[in-house]
């Protein structure tokens, strides 16, 4: 082969090896911000206070969800949708009190409705969280587990937001500051879609953000982790919809944060997320829950896999690079 094709090909390969290492090194280099919402009853933690129900009443549901099988003979789902398809045969909202109190009155007597095999897994499994969740104040491994990692792989990009309806707050930010290096900066409330902080490192300093840029910006600023306090009688007056939920600012094209919600109630028939773009308008819960931006949380895999979370996280972060 003469000198000058042998110096072409040369130079050929050369260029293509760059151009395949320039590729490998960007999703190297792709380390975005890490912003997570996490819900804290159910999600993180075994009790909830607002629906006043225990750790043993959580875990007896969220079994009911997780355990499939033709209950009617015919069609396979889990006891909990199975309940709720029976009970809207008599009363068909199924975002009412009434439908609440009926769904609760009869996944009482799940452990009744299953089989030998069945319940001898029922046991099995209470038993096995009944030893991880050790009393009413453990929260999940799995939610440690995410802040080692985050610390280790994410340190400086990340901030992570509690989000609740109940009143667990004052009792949980002490359990998560006295068991990691997690510190939180800011301790608020939502006044409808008025977001006030009671202290910002400061007790005596007040501040407020309303307009949902601000509350994006704020919320989403590494090491800012806040805790706050969503408002139910708000989500109330709103008959339980979206337009009154969890006020949940997001920007799907913001090359610089990767923004998500954890809720284990994302998927229920009240929909419990208000998500909001930057110009303030409603985004589709549904869109966002197949995108992994909003996670319907799955409470018994979030107990038993101590890496749940960040399974789920890395899985986002390998759809944002494409």
């Amino acid at each position: 082969m003469p000198t000058r094709q042998k110096l072409f090909l040369y130079f050929t390969v050369c260029a293509q090896l760059c151009w395949i290492a320039s590729i490998f090194s960007c999703e190297e280099q792709y380390s975005p911000n890490l912003v997570i919402h996490l819900d804290v009853n159910g999600t993180i933690f075994g009790s909830d206070s607002v629906q006043n129900k225990s750790s043993n009443t959580m875990s007896n549901e969220s079994l009911a969800k997780s355990t499939i099988y033709p209950w009617d003979g015919q069609h396979e789902q889990s006891f909990f949708e199975y309940t709720k398809d029976q009970i809207a045969q008599k009363i068909p909202d199924r975002t009412s009190e009434e439908f609440k109190k009926e769904r609760s009155k009869r996944l009482e007597s799940f452990p009744d409705k299953l089989n030998e095999t069945q319940r001898e897994q029922y046991d099995s499994d209470m038993k096995r969280i009944a030893e991880i969740l050790e009393d009413e104040n453990t929260l999940y491994p799995s939610f440690y587990q995410l802040v080692e990692w985050l610390n280790e792989k994410h340190n400086g990009k990340y901030a992570i937001n509690l989000r609740t309806f109940g009143s667990d707050l004052k009792k949980v930010v002490p359990i998560i500051e006295s068991n990691t290096n997690l510190r939180f900066k800011a301790m608020g409330a939502f006044d409808k879609q008025t977001l006030k902080f009671l202290h910002i490192d400061n007790p005596v300093k007040e501040k407020e953000f309303t307009g949902t840029s601000d509350i994006y910006e704020f919320l989403s600023k590494p090491g800012n982790h806040c805790a706050i306090q969503d408002s139910y009688p708000y989500w109330k007056d709103h008959q339980f919809q979206a337009s009154g939920g969890k006020f949940f600012p997001v920007d799907v094209d913001d090359p610089k944060s990767v923004v998500m919600f954890f809720d284990d109630n994302a998927n229920e028939d009240r929909k419990i997320i208000h998500p909001i773009n930057l110009s303030g308008e409603l985004e589709d819960t549904e869109a966002l829950v197949k995108s992994n931006n909003i996670v319907a949380v799955n409470r018994k895999e979030a107990i038993f896999d101590n890496h749940y979370f960040i399974k789920i996280i890395k899985e986002k972060l390998e759809q944002s690079k494409r």
